[in-house]
């Protein structure tokens, strides 16, 4: 008996399931994994890209990278009735998935990405709307949608981690523009959302301020210049970045 064969596609992507393999056939990676009703692993011993597990007692979806971290996912997707939302993100901005149809019997023939989600994701992503063609496992058709987009972002990620930033300090005597931390900056260190905007060190509640200039890019974290979400906090300073003078110092780091 044949094999059933399926199909997952986008503009740029195309997905081969024939079996419990999955062969990403057309797109920016060229790879095999192996899907086996919970975990999607791939098919050699390289998890150099990751692999991803789906829980159905908890309806989550989630992606882990082991050289990030062996406990911690990358993200993480819970599934309902309309499709996948995203609970957590690693880097950048939150992004949401929902069925979409044209024929009346198929619900689930599209995976579509939320409007307004993904603020600030790679452009080399592979779509934002993927057809399901052929009996997909709705898990599978996630993995295949973000798979791209997954690896795009632990890469800009990791470049991120390479910057080296440094203060504006311009005089700024008003506080009326106040600086922002994205979650990943928070999640990141070790102080958490009390990390300083301008150092590694625990702030310590002295209001930090951004120039009329570093102003204009308010809706961008003041450390690390990724776009801000709903996750954000407003910044603070430590008591050495706070101090005398430095206190009317913009506090936003530029690379």
């Amino acid at each position: 008996m044949a094999e059933e064969l399926s199909f997952v596609e986008s503009e740029l992507e195309r997905w081969e399931m024939r079996g419990n393999k999955v062969t990403c056939l057309r797109g920016k990676f060229s790879v095999v994994y192996y899907y086996d009703g919970s975990t999607f692993q791939p098919s050699d011993d390289d998890v150099s890209r990751g692999f991803g597990m789906w829980d159905p007692a908890t309806s989550e979806v989630k992606w882990f990278f082991p050289a990030e971290s062996t406990t911690e996912p990358f993200w993480i997707f819970r599934q309902h009735a309309d499709g996948f939302e995203n609970t957590f993100l690693a880097y950048k901005t939150l992004v949401s998935w929902h069925w979409e149809n044209k024929e009346q019997e198929r619900k689930q023939q599209y995976l579509v990405q939320d409007e307004g989600t993904g603020k600030g994701h790679p452009n080399e992503h592979g779509g934002s709307k993927y057809e399901v063609m052929g009996s997909v496992p709705f898990p599978v058709v996630l993995f295949a949608s973000m798979f791209a987009r997954t690896q795009l972002l632990l890469e800009q990620l990791i470049e991120r981690r390479r910057r080296g930033y440094t203060r504006c300090a311009a005089f700024t005597p008003s506080t009326k523009n106040v600086p922002y931390l994205c979650y990943t900056c928070q999640h990141e260190s070790a102080q958490g959302a009390e990390t300083c905007v301008s150092c590694t060190s625990r702030s310590e509640g002295i209001k930090g301020r951004l120039c009329k200039t570093c102003g204009m890019r308010r809706n961008f974290c003041a450390k690390c210049n990724d776009v801000l979400d709903s996750r954000k906090v407003e910044g603070f300073l430590c008591g050495r970045c706070g101090l005398g003078s430095d206190e009317k110092g913009c506090c936003k780091m530029k690379f």
